[in-house]
């Protein structure tokens, strides 16, 4: 059984999701990310080696969260109610579900950052199976809920949801100016997301038109 990270580590990994999110790869340094954390420069070597290890580990604690609770969403819907919009749903809520929670602003400017900037290494994390289990499982729910589409157009449907998801994060959740859902931006996108994405799966294939 893994120990449990030291408050050391954690707090590296606090300050560095924070600085990260706020200022890119390139704009957060090293003795910035230990300055904030409270730790000398010789613990941040100490446990992760250097700029690039230290993302790639914020990442991993972020990823791994998010990729268990919508496994668990699937499973749930697997069990139960398998329709798309419960499809959709155990994916894209969780993202929302960790924003609301401790450190969500932090989280969703990371993983704004992450996908945006192009110098920063979110690229080799992906490259490295990060995101496999989670396109793998909800691939194969969505060939059984569309089989009318080709491999491709899943393909492309998948990546076209994940882009919907990611432009808020890049840009900033759009806040409407007044009625109910001025005060929970967070509920209001999710709550328009999920028609969308359900539009944009069930929408023919171009090939067969």
């Amino acid at each position: 059984m893994a120990s449990a990270p030291s408050e050391t580590k954690i707090r590296l990994l606090d300050a560095a999701e924070t600085l990260f999110g706020e200022f890119g790869w390139a704009g957060a340094s090293i003795r910035e990310i230990t300055a904030k954390a409270d730790v000398n420069l010789a613990a941040a070597n100490y446990h992760f080696g250097g700029k690039e290890d230290l993302l790639l580990a914020v990442l991993e604690r972020r990823t791994s969260e998010l990729n268990r609770r919508r496994i668990e969403r699937l499973d749930a819907v697997e069990a139960g109610t398998f329709d798309l919009r419960s499809v959709l749903e155990a994916f894209a809520a969780p993202v929302f579900d960790m924003a609301r929670g401790e450190r969500g602003h932090a989280f969703l400017r990371l993983m704004g950052r992450a996908l945006a900037d192009p110098d920063a290494p979110f690229q080799e994390h992906v490259r490295c199976g990060a995101f496999d289990d989670v396109r793998l499982r909800f691939g194969s729910a969505l060939q059984r809920l569309c089989p009318e589409l080709s491999a491709a157009d899943h393909m492309w449907r998948l990546t076209f949801m994940v882009g919907a998801m990611a432009f808020p994060m890049i840009h900033g959740l759009p806040v409407p100016p007044e009625g109910p859902d001025a005060a929970a931006p967070l509920t209001a996108c999710l709550e328009q997301l999920l028609p969308f994405l359900e539009g944009g799966m069930r929408a023919p294939s171009p090939t067969q038109s």
